[in-house]
């Protein structure tokens, strides 16, 4: 409880200022980079925590190491780790992240007597299939960026929706609370998809202006 506190703080206070420097002009109304490190980090902690408070655990250290990727694919993104094509950087360490995060939910449904590939996991592929290839056909392609950029974002697109697929498989076989791993799964999806519109599709994403502070 004390560790989700300290985030709660920490995203009011990079909120208030990024508000601050959006207001100034200074920048987009985007979190400061101390703030997304620290947010980020405070993630992997908690994923180490709550590993160790159970070692035996089929699924949380799977978890830790996917968190601890993610956090890596957080500093490639943010320009920390000097991949030569972010983006590239990017997607290679979070497909890794994705990889350990399927491993969790594959393992954590054959501890519970069960197996991947039930009626979940084929929904989330036609599913999360056609809205990851409509999406990257019509507003991520860009004739423009370069063809490693273009099918890159195509393949690990398909990967984090692989990933949205196995969560929603182990949500349907083992109900209640796994139901917050498939919505996860899915704000994955959506997050990234977003990403490769604007930084590959080029799209820009207009802000509106609400009047507050």
């Amino acid at each position: 409880m004390g560790m989700a506190w300290v985030q709660v703080v920490l995203l009011a206070w990079g909120l208030w200022m990024a508000r601050r420097r959006a207001a100034s002009g200074e920048d987009d109304l985007i979190l400061p980079l101390s703030v997304r490190v620290l947010l980020s980090l405070s993630l992997v902690a908690v994923a180490f925590a709550i590993w160790r408070s159970d070692a035996a655990s089929p699924y949380s250290e799977w978890v830790f190491w996917g968190m601890l990727m993610s956090f890596l694919g957080d500093l490639s993104m943010a320009g920390v780790i000097p991949w030569r094509q972010r983006l590239i950087g990017g997607m290679l360490t979070f497909a890794i992240a994705q990889s350990f995060y399927m491993a969790a939910f594959i393992q954590m449904m054959a501890a519970s007597g069960g197996a991947a590939g039930g009626r979940g996991l084929w929904i989330g592929v036609a599913g999360y299939g056609l809205l990851l290839v409509v999406g990257w056909m019509f507003f991520i392609r860009n004739p423009r960026k370069q063809a490693i950029l273009n099918y890159g974002a195509l393949g690990y697109g398909l990967w984090v929706g692989g990933m949205a697929c196995f969560a929603l498989d182990l949500a349907v076989k083992l109900g209640g609370v796994w139901w917050l791993t498939a919505v996860g799964g899915l704000v994955f999806v959506l997050s990234d998809l977003l990403i490769g519109v604007t930084d590959v599709g080029g799209h820009r994403i207009q802000q509106r202006n609400y009047g507050f502070g």
